[in-house]
């Protein structure tokens, strides 16, 4: 049985781990509670800022998977 597109949501949004989906620019477009508890950041900091702003970087893998988002610097 498939689950329900909002439990999935909400499942996400109270994870302990860190969740932050950006654009393909490497904008911050989604930050989980996860992320605010463990980097101290609030949604409003952050959304919007480049994902290199973040005091930890994703390890070489995911930067190598999108290195757009990592190479791109901000103003």
């Amino acid at each position: 049985m498939p689950l329900d597109r909002a439990i999935l949501e909400r499942l996400i949004e109270v994870s302990p781990d860190i969740v932050v989906a950006t654009a393909a620019d490497g904008t911050v477009q989604y930050y989980n509670d996860g992320a605010r508890e463990n980097l101290g950041y609030s949604r409003l900091e952050l959304i919007g800022r480049h994902v290199v702003e973040l005091d930890r970087v994703p390890p070489a893998p995911a930067r190598q998977a999108h290195p757009p988002a990592y190479s791109a610097q901000r103003d």
